[in-house]
């Protein structure tokens, strides 16, 4: 057997109403110059999934949804100018 075992990479199991809370409560909260924790993140993830109904997604899945942007892309919403010089290509290299 050449397949893997488990649950193939990439693969996302969460509904799309549990997806819209992560994305938009990292998008407000934590993608900013006072971002704050990643265990206020999750706290703020599941009210917000609490409050609509929803069970609450685990830490790891709300970390792993954060891990997924961009390094890039988050150094320059939250305006860290060592990372984003770190992360651009330079000519010639």
């Amino acid at each position: 057997m050449d397949r893997k075992r488990g649950r193939p990479e990439g693969r996302r199991v969460l509904d799309d109403k549990r997806e819209e809370i992560i994305r938009t409560t990292i998008k407000r909260n934590h993608l900013t110059r006072n971002r704050p924790t990643v265990s206020q993140l999750v706290l703020d993830v599941q009210t917000n999934c609490m409050s609509a109904g929803l069970k609450p997604p685990h830490r790891r899945t709300i970390k792993a949804r954060l891990e997924d942007i961009d390094l890039q892309r988050r150094a320059k919403r939250r305006g860290e100018n060592d990372i984003m010089k770190q992360t651009q290509a330079v000519p010639g290299a």
